[in-house]
């Protein structure tokens, strides 16, 4: 047996599931927070919320590192970039296997190329093979360029380039801060 409700619009009486009011045709919604995709909604905003809230507590670590900057650069001065692989050539080749400690590392990269050339740099995990398990390069190009990337996402293990190259020339380096 249906409840007995007032219209929003008229104010006359109506069952609460009728879909309209008789009187004046005014529609008989539910509420918004009473439908199931507002409450989808609400979740997925407060997830996205404490997603860029940072929550794991990186933000306060960030943040007393940035205090202590001055003791961090006279750390790091007496700290050299050592070259852990240089890899040359023209077109597509993968690089004997070296070891990465852990340390902070970036890719050095210059490539050369007349007309149109591409250019794309992997830093993989020895025994991964990306033609057949995927990868993101650390570098993508598409015209002579030369500079450097960051490579703060690798962890201590053994690493080899792999160089998908065409109409150029390329010098790829591997440092790391010892």
């Amino acid at each position: 047996m249906a409840k007995i409700i007032n219209c929003k619009t008229c104010n006359a009486e109506i069952a609460s599931t009728a879909k309209f009011c008789p009187k004046c045709g005014a529609k008989n919604k539910k509420p918004v927070y009473l439908r199931w995709w507002f409450w989808v909604f609400a979740i997925f905003v407060l997830i996205l919320i404490i997603a860029l809230s940072g929550g794991n507590g990186e933000n306060s670590e960030q943040t007393s590192n940035s205090e202590q900057g001055v003791e961090q650069n006279s750390e790091n001065s007496s700290k050299q970039w050592v070259e852990l692989i240089q890899f040359k050539g023209k077109g597509d080749k993968k690089s004997e296997v070296f070891t990465y400690n852990g340390g902070k590392a970036r890719l050095r990269y210059e490539f050369n190329s007349s007309d149109f050339g591409v250019f794309a740099a992997y830093v993989v995990k020895e025994g991964v093979d990306i033609m057949t398990e995927g990868g993101l390069p650390e570098v993508m190009l598409d015209g002579s360029e030369s500079g450097e990337s960051n490579l703060s996402h690798l962890r201590k293990g053994n690493y080899y380039l792999n160089i998908s190259s065409a109409n150029g020339s390329w010098t790829v380096i591997v440092e790391e801060l010892k």
